[in-house]
């Protein structure tokens, strides 16, 4: 028989999550540049419900919480046909990154969450040259480089007592390129 005797034994929560994300785009040509802006819409609903127990089991805890976030991301896209088999590109586009859950919830009994944890956000820029070469040989070459600020992660610090816990907070800012 396997009935829990404590119907709060444990975990039972519900996360759900609503994302809507309409976008418009248009590409403009003008000869042989092309222009394409765009801009994205995003509404992000997150709920939590349920209970789990406190870090010394002493409570349950009841978890009823609901968080709505809205922006707006613009990107814009150019393109020049050097001919008819290749051309230069180049892009640069707005980047976000959501907390999720698994940054929100302790990793283990003496570990903290930065209750004023914010999502990442930055930008990317790429550009390019491609084509084809006898009908058979595609190429691809570019540049790229992507910005991210208030990266989450997990840094060391000391309570009262000198004790040492991991704690979860924005961290850094971070910056990736390459060819």
């Amino acid at each position: 028989d396997l009935t829990l005797l404590d119907p709060h034994y444990e975990y039972d929560l519900t996360f759900t999550t609503t994302n809507i994300a309409p976008f418009i785009e248009n590409t403009f040509k003008l000869g042989k540049l092309s222009v394409t802006p765009g801009l994205r819409y995003e509404y992000i609903q997150s709920k939590v419900k349920g209970y789990n127990p406190s870090e010394d089991d002493s409570a349950v805890l009841q978890s009823d919480y609901s968080q709505n976030r809205s922006f707006l991301l613009a990107g814009l896209g150019l393109q020049y046909n050097l001919n008819y088999r290749n051309n230069l590109y180049g892009n640069v586009t707005q980047a976000y990154r959501p907390i999720d859950y698994s940054s929100l919830t302790p990793l283990g009994s003496i570990a903290q969450v930065n209750p004023d944890l914010k999502d990442s956000k930055g930008y990317n820029v790429d550009a390019g040259i491609r084509g084809i070469i006898k009908s058979f040989f595609n190429y691809d070459v570019s540049l790229f480089y992507l910005k991210y600020n208030n990266r989450i992660g997990i840094i060391e610090k000391t309570d009262a007592s000198g004790t040492a816990f991991p704690y979860r907070t924005n961290i850094a800012n971070s910056t990736h390129k390459g060819l």
